[in-house]
């Protein structure tokens, strides 16, 4: 998974019961959306970058959520199951933004896994 996540609006833990081990467990603190944000830097302008992930429901129920780089996002409702997601968008910029969300502003949590950046051609 991506490392150096700063948390807007909830708090972030890794938590047993991932898809692949542990897996980061969002939990609302505030606002109508929260999410795990992370810088990404150096990347190459003009190649294409995935974020991949997995989402899964937490104690706050099935909810909208967001897996976004750039202005990139795939969107979807979680479940009680790990589900795949994944988005691809191509660099204009040295930087982006990755962010994993919970667009709802329900209290309670939902579970991201196994979150990985990959570069193409």
């Amino acid at each position: 998974m991506l490392h150096r996540w700063k948390p807007v609006d909830c708090t972030l833990t890794s938590v047993e019961g991932g898809q692949a081990g542990k897996c980061l467990e969002i939990r609302k603190k505030g606002g109508s959306a929260q999410y795990a944000l992370q810088m990404m830097q150096r990347l190459e302008v003009g190649k294409t970058y995935k974020i991949a992930a997995y989402v899964k429901s937490g104690t706050s129920g099935h909810e909208k959520f967001v897996i976004s780089i750039g202005p990139a996002d795939a969107t979807g409702t979680s479940s009680g199951q790990w589900a795949a997601y994944s988005v691809t968008w191509k660099a204009k910029e040295q930087s982006a933004s990755v962010v994993l969300m919970k667009d709802s502003p329900t209290e309670g949590t939902m579970l991201f896994d196994s979150c990985v950046l990959t570069k193409s051609d």
